[in-house]
């Protein structure tokens, strides 16, 4: 619903005057930005010559790992590293062993968990933005999974979390080339992000994954260089489709 317009205006011309320029503008409305992503791997006559394990399948495989940890970056670090307001953020509920309200120092680990995940699952269904999708740490997800699952405790039966919303693992990515470290960020242990995907997230794609072999410099007897690149974007309406859940800290 925004788009680029034109506009000009009539002046009376007086004779040797220059003409009034007009302008392009945009609409006033959200804005996306699409950059342009590159990788580049270069390989050398010796390679091809004395590695008996060369093949272009690594370099293939290389580009695909890569590719695969941008297209997770691009679409979930809006979401990992947005600034929340207050409305969009579940802090940690504490039960004690027999129900009643705790304190982080006096919780039962199970009960608190799963009380804060039904407070947060509340919170999206209230503001009317209910979620399906729950985007957690590695590091957090076996007590999530048990938190949403049926136990008794002290004699008490508790049932399990009814239509619970689909778990994905996001960890970020991190990789050394040249001994320099370059970092995706993924969801902080003890952080939890309930979405509610699709209504306000679009991705925008220019180009899709490219690759192409071009003539290596002849002088080093580098064989090829082989780059990958991909226009493309997203657009992430973070505020009104995610609450971010403070997680119970273990006593």
């Amino acid at each position: 619903k925004w788009a680029t317009r034109g506009i000009a205006v009539f002046t009376r011309h007086i004779e040797g005057d220059e003409v009034k320029w007009g302008a392009l503008e945009a609409e006033s409305g959200p804005t996306a930005h699409l950059g342009v992503w590159t990788a580049g791997i270069s390989y050398t006559r010796e390679m091809e010559e004395w590695n008996s394990m060369w093949e272009m399948e690594i370099i293939n495989r290389a580009f695909g790992e890569a590719y695969n940890a941008l297209l997770n970056h691009l679409h979930l670090s809006p979401i990992v590293t947005f600034d929340y307001k207050k409305g969009n953020v579940t802090d940690a509920v504490y039960i004690k062993a027999d129900g009643t309200k705790g304190t982080e120092s006096d919780n039962h680990a199970y009960l608190s968990l799963r009380e804060t995940l039904r407070a947060a699952k509340k919170d999206t269904v209230t503001d009317k933005r209910p979620a399906s999708v729950l985007l957690v740490n590695s590091a957090d997800l076996d007590d999530i999974r048990e938190a949403i699952g049926s136990r008794e405790i002290s004699g008490t039966s508790y049932a399990a979390t009814d239509g619970f919303p689909t778990v994905v693992v996001y960890d970020g990515y991190e990789v050394t080339i040249s001994q320099v470290t370059h970092k995706y960020e993924g969801v902080q242990q003890g952080e939890a992000y309930y979405i509610r995907p699709k209504k306000g997230f679009k991705e925008l794609v220019k180009h899709p994954l490219m690759i192409n072999t071009y003539l290596g410099d002849v002088s080093k007897l580098e064989a090829a260089q082989v780059i990958a690149e991909t226009w493309r974007g997203v657009v992430a309406a973070v505020e009104e489709n995610v609450q971010k859940i403070k997680l119970p800290t273990k006593k």
